[in-house]
């Protein structure tokens, strides 16, 4: 695959994997750019400092990149768009919706509770200690 911009097509097929801005605040980033970019700096294996301006800053679509990986929207993105990821990207992509997954099981289990996969729910009770 070569790298171009997202074709209206594409941009149709994908625009209602982002939830709608905020009606207040800061005026939001063209998500589209936003993807452009972030596919940009994947299709060209560059460090996010390399990210032309025309995709906005570079911190910026960063922070997006990341909150979109944790959220699971950019694998969503990527699989719908077919896009071909350098070697080691897709880890990164994968291992960030299995990191949301943990975060989002952690934030709904009981205070002190242990979250942990490979832990069986009988050996992750929480048991009283004795301080003396």
């Amino acid at each position: 695959m070569t790298w171009s911009k997202l074709t209206d097509s594409d941009w149709e097929s994908i625009k209602n994997f982002f939830p709608p801005t905020a009606r207040v605040g800061r005026p939001p980033t063209c998500r589209r750019k936003s993807i452009d970019g972030i596919l940009w700096v994947l299709y060209h294996d560059a460090p996010w400092r390399n990210l032309p301006k025309e995709f906005g800053a570079w911190r910026t679509i960063y922070g997006l990149c990341q909150a979109w990986i944790a959220n699971g929207t950019l694998g969503q993105v990527i699989a719908k768009l077919e896009f071909d990821i350098p070697a080691g990207k897709g880890e990164l992509i994968a291992q960030g919706n299995a990191d949301a997954a943990r975060v989002r099981q952690a934030e709904a289990a009981p205070v002190g509770a242990v979250v942990d996969d490979a832990v069986p729910a009988e050996a992750a009770q929480d048991e009283s200690v004795s301080v003396g």
